[in-house]
């Protein structure tokens, strides 16, 4: 007889530890630090509450609350890459931030927005110094091939000097350099070319 009692008592207690797990997985109001308390204030009223032990119904609380944080971590590290290209393209698509943009701004900015509040401050920061090394590559490189085109301009100018001075008859082949430099240093298209990077006048000429 007391056997049949207390293997009535294992299972209600199997039955009631069931639904109190079941009461867990759940619960709507979970969220990261969410405390014991909390549960109790949406959960007390059920039929299970009564049937556990305070001690048990915090232990079975406390491993939910550690799995739930865990997976939520892992969910995180696993998407963290494409949060991270998404926050990029945000960046991208607001128009209005460069590699010039502070970041006390971007945070101004951006803070409720969920591409930016999904990552963590430090991992939002990183995306951003990405971000600014990315357009700075950009921009350097665009200045590079302007003052490129600008150079290739200068000569091509030069050229056109040359020929016109030499069809004009202002200089002949057997004119030396310095005479040339003398007569046209302080045109234009020969001071261009002094000031740009590569071929010098003298080589062209």
């Amino acid at each position: 007889l007391k056997k049949e009692e207390r293997d009535r008592k294992q299972a209600r207690a199997a039955k009631a530890r069931g639904e109190f797990e079941e009461l867990l997985e759940n619960w709507k109001g979970v969220k990261p630090g969410a405390l014991f308390r909390d549960f109790e204030a949406e959960n007390k009223d059920a039929e299970c509450w009564e049937a556990l032990e305070d001690k048990e119904k915090d232990e079975l609380f406390q491993d939910f609350m550690e799995d739930y944080e865990r997976k939520l971590k892992r969910d995180k590290e696993n998407n963290k890459v494409e949060w991270t290209m998404e926050l990029k393209q945000a960046f991208q698509d607001d128009g209005q931030m460069s590699f010039r943009t502070k970041w006390r701004d971007v945070v101004d900015n951006m803070e409720g927005m969920n591409r930016f509040d999904r990552l963590d401050r430090m991992d939002a920061l990183k995306c951003w110094e990405e971000f600014v090394e990315e357009e700075l590559k950009k921009y350097k490189e665009n200045l590079h091939k302007q003052k490129s085109r600008e150079q290739r301009k200068a000569r091509e100018g030069f050229r056109e000097l040359l020929q016109e001075k030499y069809d004009g008859g202002a200089f002949t082949r057997t004119t030396p350099f310095c005479e040339f430099a003398n007569l046209f240093a302080e045109v234009k298209r020969y001071t261009a070319v002094i000031a740009s990077e590569g071929s010098t006048p003298r080589d062209l000429y």
